[in-house]
This record gives structure tokens, C-alpha cells and sequence, in this order.
């Protein structure tokens, strides 16, 4: 009897231990950003859940531990309630170690699921949401059959949950009720999810809460539910649980009692917040899912979820994504890796088909996302290194640098091979190294493109030293740089090398290699070397018959490949000084990066925070944008001191205008609260309030939350831009008769002229030169009034 005691408590204190050892891992990969008294407050307020996945003894079987402990051999469990112990043990360590089959297995012994406590539904359900997604990660590292059959799984036992909780059969708890529907969600389930709400949407408070209605929102924004349908959803929450909200809270600007501090609201559904944005967002309704991010940003500035940040950087244009992933990272939001690489990507991907001059632009924009997201708290991967890497080298890719004399392209390569050495110094000295990709993208860019041979052997030599191989992709790439270098032995030799690199490796080359070894030789005018070998060794290559058609087809083609001469070179001495802008910002970036801080010191710096410039029609001067912000933020008493009559308020971002009640920012001198606004000096990066709470990054809340809501003025007006170009393509080829443009590949690139704004610059805000301070009254009032237009705060604004 003891013994069993023993054994319980020790899988007990098992399940403690694994759960300490999942705080502190999150508390190490997030850097302490939470760690703050004020981020505690918020997280209270929100009312978030520990992300521990460890087991929580029921407390029905912690009576019986109780009551065995205090009798001691004179307690004997019946042998059937002995099995059940167990298997809630079993059941109890396979929930703590996130092992599903284990889950499926313990609870499918389990006679009587209706002795479970509701805790242990919400912990299985958890748990299961959480192994699909840990299933989901590592996706492409397991076989396609056996993902399939463990999702399968999965779904039959989700499915089974929901089941047994609609018959009674599993305790009720809202909290695996959210899980549950997310799982669905995300495992693509549908029916069987559309089916379970809509039969918890009629049961009590115990089976739904805001975040089960958030959770039903999101799967049917993505089942295709039209968003009228999901906004009556999502206010019919708000009438179902009114305690969680207070009318100032989700008033048109989220008015705050005080601006410089959290705000501190019991329960708020954050959940179901996000949730309303991702159906905006995926209904195309821009204006309002900004507008509700607007008031996300201003009630928990620091603690926006990331993924909330995630849904602007799938869905938007890729200016307007740039932008909503700066003010995340401004804020020491940890903006998830797989967002931070697309964003990156992309932004890569844009810049390949630009100009010389064009394309350093958005190479500084790229170092100012890898500055910016490592000062915020993110951390920068091998794969970023890489990202970073070939943007770089592919400058080189330019058709104007390819028409330079070649003492001209010398000097550029000199200079890239220069920023490329210090950029994979600063990211070394972050523990990143960069990968093969990264080195085969110098050789084929800076070698070949820049025509510098030993560009080459400096590539291979670094790769050696870092413990990288080269691969077959590497070979191809020395074969391709040998061709554009023009040098005829040296593709013959990469050829040799290529075929013994495939040997060692029990493989022949195939018809890719072949074309990469003809295209490389007629680059270097051995036509006939090339005839000889194919004809000799693509029988002995297995390559087959219309393979080898082809092939030799492309060897009796004349080819124009590598012709420049009809584009005209960039000045090389204007090339180079924009080439020395970006080598500036990368020594902003190794300076502040030198005493490798957790989180950078943003108060004090002007962050390149925009691609695009904002729009000339919303230009205030600073004062009058303070004023308008607030005006429009805080209580504006009417001159016989009541507040504006509820006919003035405008349509809410989120909900129905409410008359907020009476607060303002004025708190009394003796508490230690900020000044009275009209008291405050005009708001900026740079400056302080008497008392105030800070984000990790250094930034007072005050100065978030304004400097956040001018961003989303300019967001919104980038938006109606956005999207009425794309209405009108989508028009215009329907009056042509052909198919519209994807909407994803427009979004993906910047169809307007990017700024060249970087982080060595000095004396502007967000990417535009400070403008002069004598706006006349005319041009005020026309900025002030688009602002309040675009926010729907005008009258017959919609």
C-alpha cells in the first residue's frame, strides 16, 4: 500500500517538475518580455491560461491519495477502483508529456468518463489541439502516409470528445470547448466542427464563453460564413457576457482612463477580438479589421497576441505588412518566426526584378526588419542569415550592373563581398551562422554575375571552415559562375567535379545538370567541347532519348544569354554611394547590437517604421496631430461640461457606439499619474512623461499607443488605396474577358515607390523628411478631416 502511494505521488510530482520545466523554457525563448509588473497586470486582466500542458490531478482522486496516505495499510482500494487510478495516472503522465496516443489509449480504457473531472476534459482537449500542431511543425520531416494516419487519428478521437460531451457522457468546460473547435479548425474538419457549435451555441455559460464564440467565429470566417453572418455572431457575444466589457473600452477609440498605464480589465476576450479581425481580414474588409486592431493595440499595446500581428502579414499587401510588423516589434510583441521569414522573403522576392538603385532600397528595408525584429525580441535564424545573404548578393543579378566595363563591376563586388563578411560577423557574434545556400548564392552572384574568379575559392574555403560540405546544388553553382566568368577550363573542371560529387554519392547527373553544363559552356564558347562530351556520356547517364533530343537541340541554338550591351549601365560612383548607405546602416546595426542586449533601447532611436511615405493627405504638424489624437482619445465635455449626445458617436470599430462614462486622463497630482493632457509636451519616440509605465523596448505606454494610432491612420489610407487598385484589375480584366490578377501575388509586391529610408538616417519620422510646421488652416482642417473620414468618425462616413 505505501509502495502504490509512493508510486501516485511520484508521477504526480513528475507532472509538477514537467510543468516548471515548460514555464521556464517559454520564459528563456521569450526573453523575460513578460516578465515586467505591468505585462503581469495585463495578463491578469486578459485572464490567460499557463501554456503548461501538465496534468492536474482531479480532485476527487486527490481525496483518495488523501485518504490512503492517512490510513495507511488499513485502506484497501477495491480492485476495480485500483485500475481506475491507474489508468487516470496513465492518463495524468500522457497528457503531461503532450503524448496524444497515449491520451487515445488511457481514455479508451476508462469504463466511467463521467467520474472525470471537467478539469480533465479541458486538459485532453488541450492536449490534443496541441499535438496536432506539434504534428504540423514537423509535418515535412514525417513520412506523408504516417502524418496522414496519426491526423486521421486525431480526428476520430476529436470527434469522439465532442460526441461524448453532447451526450453528458465528459463534464462540460468552456475552455475545452475553444480548444476543441480550434482543432477542428485547424485540422480542416469543418462539418463535425459547424455541427458542435451550433449545438453549444444553444447550451449554458458552463459549455460556451467569449473565447468558444471566438473560436466559432475563426472556423467560420474559414468555412466560408458571409461576415455579416460573423459580425451578429460576434456582437451576440457581447450581449451574452456584457461583465467582460466596459462600454469606454469599446467606444470608436478605446478611451482610457489613463493612457500611460495598462489597462486593467477583468476577463477582456481577447480571443474573441482576434477573432473578429481574422473574419475582417479574410472577407477583405480592411478598414474595420484596422480599426479593430487600432483598439486591440490601445487597451493591451504590449501583449497583442503575435498572432494577431501574423493575420495583417498573410493577408495584406506587403507595404501595410511591413508596417504592422514594425509596431509589433516596437512594442517587444515576439512576432512569430515563420511571419518574420515570409514578411522577409518577400520582400527579397520584390526587390529581384528592380533597378540597381531601387533594390539597395529595399535591401535596407530588409536590414531594418532583421534590426527591428532582433530589438524586439525576436530571434534571428540560420535561415534568416541565408534570406539576408542572397538578398544581398543578388544585387548583382541587375542587367544594368552586368553592362558595367569590369573594373567597374570589381569595385561593386569588393563592396557587397565587404557588407556580406560584416553582416555574417554581426549575426556570428548572435550564435547564427549561414548555411550552404547562403555561400552557393556568393558563388553564382559575386563569382559569376560579378565575373571575380576567386571569388569562388574564398566561398568554398568559408563553407569548409564552418563545417558545410558542398552539395549538388553547389556544384551547379561554381559550373554556372564558371560560364558567366567565360572561362572554358574552369567549366570543364566544375563538370568533372559535378559528375564525381554525383559518384561518390551513387547518382548520375541528370538532364537539369546537363542543361546547366551546355548553357555554362556556350557562355564560355566551347560549343564543341560540350557536343563531344554529351554525345559521349549522356547514353552511359541514363538520360533518356527526348532528354538527350533536347539537350543537344540547345547546343545548335544560337544563343544571345549573358548580351547586356543594349542596357544601359548605372553610374557606378552613384551605385556605390547608395551601396555605402546600406554599409552605414550595418554599422548602426553592429553598433547597437554590440553588447548583445535582449531587447533594444527604442526610446531613444528613430525606427525606419514604413516602406511607403504617408499619404500627403493626412499631413499634420506634429502639434495639430496631438491635438486631433486627443480630441478623438480622450472625454471631450461639451461647454456645459456633459459629454457628446450618443447621436454624435460615430459607428464603432467593434461594436455599437456607446456613450462612454465620464473619465479622463486627468488624475489627481497626489497619486503620481501623468499631467492632464493639455499639460503633457508634444508626444514623441524621444520624449518622457513624469510618470509613466515602459514596454521592454523602453517606450511608455502613452507613447505606443500614439505613436500606434498614427501608424494605422496611415495604414488605413494605404488600404483604401490597395484595395480600390485592385477593384479596378480585377474590372479591367473582366472587361477584357480574362482571368483577374491573383489577389495574392498583387498584394505581394509594392506597386508604389518605395522610400529609401534606412536605419543611418537621421532627422525624419517614419521614412519622410520632417515637413515644415506652417500648414495653413485649410490644409488642417482637410488632413483632419480625411483622418476622421478614414476612421469613420466623419459625418456620413461609413
Amino acid at each position: 500500500m505505501l509502495a502504490s502511494t509512493l508510486r501516485r505521488t511520484h508521477v504526480e510530482l513528475q507532472a509538477h517538475r514537467q510543468w516548471l520545466k515548460t514555464f521556464s523554457a517559454r520564459s528563456y525563448h521569450s526573453g523575460a518580455c513578460h516578465s515586467g509588473p505591468h505585462v503581469r497586470a495585463e495578463r491578469r486582466s486578459l485572464g490567460l491560461q499557463s501554456r503548461s500542458y501538465a496534468y492536474i490531478t482531479p480532485r476527487h482522486v486527490r481525496k483518495r491519495l488523501q485518504k490512503e496516505s492517512i490510513l495507511g495499510s488499513q485502506a484497501q482500494l477495491d480492485p476495480k477502483e485500483a485500475a481506475s487510478v491507474r489508468l487516470e495516472e496513465d492518463l495524468a503522465q500522457a497528457i503531461t508529456d503532450v503524448d496524444v496516443k497515449g491520451v487515445i489509449a488511457a481514455f479508451g480504457q476508462i469504463t466511467d468518463h463521467k467520474r472525470l473531472d471537467r478539469t480533465v476534459t479541458w486538459r485532453i482537449c488541450q492536449c490534443l489541439h496541441q499535438g496536432l500542431r506539434e504534428q504540423s511543425r514537423m509535418r515535412y520531416q514525417t513520412a506523408a502516409h504516417t502524418y496522414r494516419e496519426d491526423n486521421e487519428e486525431k480526428v476520430i478521437f476529436a470527434k469522439s470528445l465532442a460526441k461524448r460531451i453532447r451526450k453528458g457522457d465528459l463534464a462540460p468546460d468552456h475552455r475545452a470547448h475553444m480548444h476543441l473547435l480550434s482543432f477542428f479548425k485547424e485540422a480542416g474538419v469543418q462539418d463535425a466542427a459547424v455541427e458542435f457549435w451550433q449545438w453549444l451555441e444553444l447550451q449554458d455559460d458552463t459549455y460556451v464563453s467569449c473565447d468558444v464564440y471566438g473560436s466559432a467565429i475563426e472556423l467560420l470566417a474559414i468555412a466560408g460564413a458571409p461576415l455579416a453572418e460573423l459580425e451578429t455572431l460576434f456582437h451576440r457575444a457581447l450581449e451574452r457576457f456584457p461583465g467582460t466589457f466596459h462600454a469606454y473600452h469599446l467606444s470608436p477609440n478605446a478611451i482610457l482612463s489613463n493612457r500611460e498605464y495598462p489597462t486593467i480589465t477583468k476577463g477582456m476576450p481577447i480571443i474573441l477580438l482576434q477573432s473578429i479581425v481574422t473574419a475582417r481580414l479574410l472577407r477583405g474588409s480592411s478598414r474595420d479589421a484596422y480599426l479593430a486592431l487600432d483598439t486591440m493595440l490601445r487597451l493591451y499595446p504590449t501583449i497583442t497576441p503575435s498572432r494577431v500581428f501574423g493575420l495583417f502579414i498573410n493577408e495584406r499587401p506587403l507595404a501595410e505588412a511591413y508596417t504592422v510588423f514594425a509596431m509589433g516589434c516596437r512594442a517587444g510583441v515576439p512576432i512569430r518566426h515563420e511571419h518574420a521569414r515570409k514578411l522577409i522573403t518577400a520582400v527579397r522576392t520584390d526587390a529581384e526584378n528592380l533597378p540597381p538603385i531601387e533594390r539597395i532600397a529595399r535591401l535596407r528595408q530588409l536590414l531594418s526588419m532583421a534590426y527591428i525584429y532582433l530589438g524586439g525580441g525576436g530571434i534571428i535564424s540560420n535561415n534568416l542569415v541565408n534570406e539576408l545573404v542572397i538578398a544581398v548578393t543578388q544585387l548583382l543579378q541587375a542587367s544594368a550592373i552586368g553592362s558595367m566595363e569590369h573594373k567597374d563591376k570589381r569595385l561593386v563586388v569588393d563592396a557587397v563581398m565587404d557588407i556580406v563578411r560584416k553582416m555574417l560577423e554581426i549575426f556570428a557574434r548572435e550564435g547564427k551562422k549561414p548555411g550552404l545556400s547562403a555561400f552557393n548564392s556568393i558563388i553564382n552572384n559575386l563569382a559569376g554575375h560579378g565575373q571575380s574568379k576567386h571569388i569562388i575559392g574564398i566561398a568554398l574555403r568559408d563553407a569548409h571552415a564552418l563545417g558545410l560540405e558542398p552539395n549538388n546544388v553547389t556544384s551547379r553553382s561554381v559550373l554556372t559562375a564558371a560560364g558567366q566568368i567565360r572561362d572554358m577550363d574552369l567549366v570543364a573542371q566544375a563538370w568533372s567535379e559535378l559528375r564525381d560529387l554525383k559518384a561518390k554519392n551513387l547518382q548520375k547527373p541528370d538532364a537539369t545538370d546537363y542543361h546547366i553544363f551546355v548553357k555554362a559552356a556556350k557562355l564560355a564558347g566551347g560549343d564543341e567541347l560540350a557536343k563531344e562530351t554529351c554525345k559521349k556520356t549522356m547514353i552511359e547517364d541514363g538520360l533518356l532519348e527526348w532528354q538527350r533530343v533536347v539537350v543537344m537541340e540547345r547546343l545548335d541554338k544560337t544563343s544571345s544569354e549573358g548580351l547586356t550591351t543594349a542596357i544601359k549601365a548605372v553610374d557606378v560612383t552613384i551605385l556605390l554611394e547608395e551601396i555605402q548607405k546600406l554599409r552605414a546602416d550595418l554599422a548602426v546595426v553592429d553598433e547597437r547590437t554590440a553588447d548583445r542586449p535582449a531587447f533594444q533601447d527604442f526610446s531613444t532611436q528613430t525606427l525606419p517604421m514604413t516602406v511607403l511615405v504617408p499619404p500627403a493627405e493626412q499631413y499634420l504638424p506634429e502639434t495639430e496631430m496631438r491635438m486631433l489624437y486627443d480630441e478623438v482619445t480622450t472625454e471631450q465635455p461639451a461647454q456645459t461640461g456633459d459629454v457628446a449626445p450618443p447621436e454624435a458617436a460615430p459607428v464603432d470599430s467593434l461594436t455599437e457606439a456607446k456613450t462612454p462614462p465620464a473619465v479622463t486622463t486627468e488624475q489627481p497630482a497626489q497619486n503620481g499619474d501623468v499631467a492632464p493632457p493639455e499639460a503633457a509636451p508634444v508626444d514623441s519616440l524621444t520624449e518622457a512623461t513624469p510618470s509613466f509605465v515602459v514596454s521592454v523596448t523602453n517606450l511608455s505606454f502613452g507613447v505606443l499607443r500614439y505613436e500606434n494610432w498614427k501608424l494605422i491612420n496611415y495604414l488605413l489610407g494605404w488600404a483604401e488605396k490597395h484595395d480600390k487598385a485592385y477593384e479596378e484589375a480585377v474590372d479591367l480584366a473582366i472587361a477584357k474577358g480574362i482571368a483577374p490578377p491573383p489577389r495574392g501575388k498583387m498584394m505581394s509586391t509594392i506597386q508604389e515607390k518605395a522610400d529609401g529610408y534606412g536605419l543611418s538616417d537621421v532627422g525624419t519620422v517614419e521614412g519622410v523628411a520632417a515637413r515644415p510646421e506652417d500648414t495653413n488652416a485649410t490644409q488642417v482642417q482637410s488632413a483632419r478631416n480625411e483622418i476622421l473620414r478614414l476612421r469613420g468618425l466623419a459625418e456620413g462616413s461609413g
